[in-house]
């Protein structure tokens, strides 16, 4: 499962990992700047917007201000 999350991060599909068992073993993994892909799904699955921001920078034009940390556990509380 690591070796697979590792050849999509490579391949930069990490924006796509949508299941909390791949957001928790990116933790586990300390990738927590690779997570950031993630905080910004959380926000876009709100919106109804998945997919349609591509750069970090567009999330933060729109002044969301919040930290990769609560991002994680707001995921993964929704998933849950």
């Amino acid at each position: 499962k690591l070796g697979e999350l590792r050849e999509r991060r490579e391949r930069g599909e990490l924006g796509e990992l949508r299941e909390l068992g791949e957001v928790r073993e990116l933790r586990k993994l300390g990738e927590l700047g690779e997570l950031r892909k993630l905080r910004k799904l959380g926000e876009l699955r709100k919106l109804g917007e998945l997919g349609e921001l591509r750069e970090l920078g567009e999330l933060r034009e729109k002044n969301w201000g919040l930290t990769e940390q609560y991002w994680v556990g707001s995921l993964e509380t929704k998933e849950n």
